[in-house]
């Protein structure tokens, strides 16, 4: 939905009413925002999510990579980072794509 903010069209709209018929449909999925107070809970950890979907965009058959990045501490997750974008290369199957999207992940993670 990000892409369609600059210039809102029907295609904008359509996926606003998937993604708001799925989360209306499962009602476990939940997005929560904490804030981390102090670490007496136990160690502090990062971990990092990311995933493609092979070919998603129609006019230039790229995939598009998606990531989020939590910082865990003892038994909460705090969602610390997140973004979907198109990939630059035009990948040729599904497990380069998944590829391509690790390696945007750990470039992000590892330089931030």
């Amino acid at each position: 939905l990000g892409r369609y903010v600059s210039k809102w069209n029907k295609a904008g709209s359509e996926g606003l009413r998937h993604t708001m018929t799925y989360l209306h449909g499962n009602p476990i999925s939940t997005i929560s925002f904490r804030v981390l107070q102090s670490s007496e809970q136990g160690a502090i950890h990062a971990v990092a999510y990311g995933d493609a979907s092979f070919g998603h965009c129609c006019s230039t058959a790229r995939s598009t990579s998606g990531y989020c990045s939590y910082i865990q501490c003892g038994i909460f997750s705090y969602l610390v980072d997140w973004g979907s974008r198109r990939q630059r290369v035009v990948a040729t199957s599904t497990a380069e794509a998944e590829l391509v999207a690790l390696h945007e992940l750990m470039k992000r993670s590892l330089l931030r």
